[in-house]
C-alpha cells in the first residue's frame, strides 16, 4: 500500500512523507499509538503518557517475543527488554494488560527513563515535514519549540493545517478536527499503510529472518488441525513411537504438537517444521532450538517416514508445505530415498538455524531425562 485517500483539504502528501527513509521504528509506533487511541474513543486531547504506554505494548512482543532487530540506531529494542528484566513482564503478555502496567509503574525510574526517550523527540519532529521550509538551518536544540510554536500558528490553517498541536504544558497532544474527521474516516486503510511501511523498515533490518510481516502482533489461536491428522495418522501406523527428546511413549492420546525451530522464529505451522512429543517435553523445550547432534537425524528420519505414510493415505492437499520448500511435486519427494529427503531438509533448515541463534534463540536444548 503506497499511497493514502486523497483529501483536498489536507495535505496528505506531508502524512505520507514521515515514512520514508525513516532511520528507526519510533515514528511508525507513534502513529499506531495515535490510531489505536482514536479506536477507544480518545479522539480530542491525548496525553504523551498514555501514547507512550500504547506506543510500549505494541513494540512489545516484535521485539520480545519474535526478537526482531529494530536497527543499530533504534534504542527501542534495549530499553523495551530492560523493562521486561526490572518488571518481570511476561514476553507474551497481552497488548492491553502490558498498557495497563506500564501505566501503573509510571513513576518507576525505569518507565520514565523509557518516556523520556520516547517523548523527548517523536511527537515534534513526527510534524517536522509539515514545516520543512520553516525548519531549513535551524540547529537541532531549537527544533522542538519552533515546532510547537507552528503547530500552534497553524492548527487551524487552510493552507496547511497541522495534524495536531500541544497543550501548553506540552503532556498531551490536541488534534485538529479536520485530520481527526480523516483518521477516523480511514482508520483501517492509515493503519494498513503505516503498517505497510513499518514492515519494509523491519525487512530491511531483519533481511534473513522468516515471515517479518506477521511478526508485529501476537500470535493468534493456531490451527494445528492438519498437522495432527498428519501425526495422528503416522502414530496409527507406528504405535510403538517414542519420542526423539525423551524416549517417552507418544500416542495419539498423549500428542503434542512441537516445532522443532520455534514458532516464535519461524511464526508459522507448516508440518515440515514439525513432529509428535509429549506435553511435559513440549513445555520444556519452549522456544529453544535442540541440540542438532542429539535430535537433528531423528527429526529427519520420523519426517520422511511420516511423509510417506500420509502420502499413501492420500492426504496430499496437507502434504503441500513440502512442495513448496523441495520446490518438487509431491510424487517426485515420495520417490526420494531417507538420504535425498534428509538433504533437502537441510538446506532449508539449517540456514535458518544459523539465524535464529544469531538473534538469540538459545541453541542446543536438550530434554534432562533424554537417554541415547
Amino acid at each position: 500500500m503506497t499511497q493514502l485517500p486523497f483529501n483536498n483539504s489536507l495535505s496528505i502528501s506531508k502524512l505520507s512523507s514521515i515514512f520514508n527513509d525513516t532511520t528507526n521504528s519510533y515514528k511508525f509506533f507513534w502513529f499506531l499509538a495515535i490510531l489505536e487511541s482514536l479506536k477507544e474513543g480518545k479522539n480530542e486531547e491525548i496525553s504523551l503518557e498514555s501514547l507512550t504506554a500504547k506506543m510500549l505494548s505494541l513494540v512489545w512482543f516484535p521485539i520480545n517475543y519474535y526478537r526482531l532487530s529494530f536497527g543499530k540506531q533504534d534504542q527501542f529494542s534495549n530499553k523495551v527488554r530492560d523493562l521486561k528484566l526490572q518488571f518481570g513482564f511476561s514476553q507474551n503478555m497481552k497488548k492491553e494488560e502490558l498498557e495497563k502496567q506500564i501505566l501503573n509503574f509510571s513513576s518507576q525510574k525505569e518507565v520514565q527513563e523509557v518516556f523520556k526517550l520516547l517523548t523527548k523527540y517523536v511527537p515534534f519532529r513526527f510534524l517536522r515535514p509539515f514545516f520543512t521550509e520553516n525548519l531549513r538551518g535551524i540547529i537541532d536544540n531549537q527544533v522542538n519549540d519552533l515546532i510547537v510554536q507552528l503547530a500552534e500558528k497553524n492548527f487551524i490553517n487552510s493552507l496547511n493545517p497541522i495534524l495536531y498541536k500541544f497543550s501548553i504544558d506540552k503532556k498531551s497532544i490536541i488534534m485538529n478536527p479536520l485530520w481527526l474527521n480523516y483518521l477516523e474516516t480511514h482508520l483501517g486503510i492509515l493503519e494498513a499503510f503505516c503498517k505497510y511501511h513499518l514492515i519494509l523498515y523491519l525487512q530491511k533490518n531483519n533481511p534473513n529472518t522468516p515471515n517479518v510481516a506477521d511478526k508485529l502482533e501476537p500470535e493468534t489461536e493456531r490451527d494445528l488441525k492438519n498437522a495432527k491428522i498428519f501425526w495422528k495418522t503416522y502414530l496409527t501406523e507406528n504405535q510403538n513411537f517414542n519420542c526423539i527428546y525423551s524416549t517417552q511413549l507418544v500416542s495419539s492420546q498423549n500428542l503434542s504438537i512441537d516445532h522443532f525451530l520455534p514458532f516464535s522464529f519461524v511464526a508459522h505451522d507448516q508440518i515440515w517444521n514439525l513432529l509428535p512429543t509429549t506435553k511435559n517435553v513440549n513445555s520444556s523445550k519452549s522456544d529453544n532450538i535442540p541440540d542438532l547432534q542429539l535430535y537433528f537425524k531423528l527429526f529427519l528420519n520420523i519426517q520422511y517416514q511420516a511423509f510417506k505414510v500420509n502420502f499413501e493415505k492420500k492426504h496430499l492437499k496437507i502434504l503441500e508445505d513440502y512442495s513448496n520448500i523441495f520446490n518438487s511435486d509431491l510424487e517426485n519427494i515420495y520417490a526420494m530415498n531417507l538420504h535425498d529427503f534428509s538433504e533437502k531438509m537441510q538446506q532449508t533448515i539449517l540456514p535458518l538455524v544459523q539465524i535464529a541463534s544469531n538473534m538469540g534463540f538459545q541453541k542446543n536444548w536438550t530434554f534432562k531425562n533424554f537417554r541415547q
